[in-house]
């Protein structure tokens, strides 16, 4: 893969991060009220990865919630489930990068719809 390339996938990936990071936030910027179609879309944008980060969630926004109903601010809330919404989303770049090098055989000559036989 060339660099431009290359930069252009890290770049997407990160965009990615951002953009749950962003949905995230957005959804679960008021803790009296969720912005329901923002929470459904974060969650599809981290499946698979968000089975596997379930535990991180689970222990980081109860201590969101505690410092919520302790402090009186939002927050501590928000930013638990940025973070570990955010951790899941990660996961799923770095699958994906795996799972690329993996089929990494198969890609398509520039300027041409002919793909290039590669190891299965």
């Amino acid at each position: 893969m060339s660099g431009g390339a290359r930069a252009h996938v890290t770049s997407a990936k990160a965009g990615y991060v951002l953009a749950v990071a962003v949905l995230t936030a957005f959804a679960t910027s008021d803790p009296d009220h969720l912005t329901v179609w923002a929470w459904v879309a974060v969650l599809l944008l981290t499946v698979p990865a968000i089975i596997v980060t379930l535990p991180l969630l689970y222990v980081l926004v109860p201590i969101g919630w505690a410092l919520t109903d302790h402090f009186h601010v939002a927050w501590p809330t928000t930013c638990a489930y940025v973070l570990s919404l955010s951790v899941a989303a990660t996961v799923n770049a770095v699958l994906f990068s795996a799972l690329r090098k993996r089929r990494g055989g198969r890609r398509l000559r520039q300027g041409s719809s002919e793909e290039l036989p590669g190891p299965y």
